[in-house]
């Protein structure tokens, strides 16, 4: 498979569950992918944790914002998209195990012996 031709699944892969994202170039010059709002996808969390009112006060909003990682943009766009691609697997194959292997199913599976 050509670079183009894994670039192309990789996009379609994407626009199926982001429909309308692009790609964008920030003030450096490096690329990152955003959704329809212009947001970028891979570091939406923080954006999303900013405007978010469950803080009283700044020093939790503060404390809350450096656990979430910032991943950098990419020098190149398939860069970009595959840095997107392989963070939306990670965080599948995060959830599927967690629900899997959560305390309550490891309890009640030591609880029948």
């Amino acid at each position: 498979m050509t670079k183009k031709e894994q670039f192309q699944k990789i996009k379609s892969s994407i626009l199926k569950k982001f429909p309308g994202a692009t790609t964008q170039v920030d003030s450096k010059g490096n690329y990152y992918v955003a959704d329809v709002n212009g947001i970028d996808i891979l570091n939406s969390e923080i954006i999303t944790t900013a405007k978010s009112n469950r803080f009283n006060k700044i020093e939790e909003l503060e404390e809350a914002l450096n656990k979430i990682l910032l991943v950098p943009h990419s020098s190149t766009v398939f860069e970009a998209w595959q840095k997107l691609e392989l963070a939306l697997k990670s965080v599948h194959i995060i959830k599927v195990n967690s629900e899997r292997f959560s305390d309550e199913k490891i309890e009640q599976k030591n609880d029948l012996h």
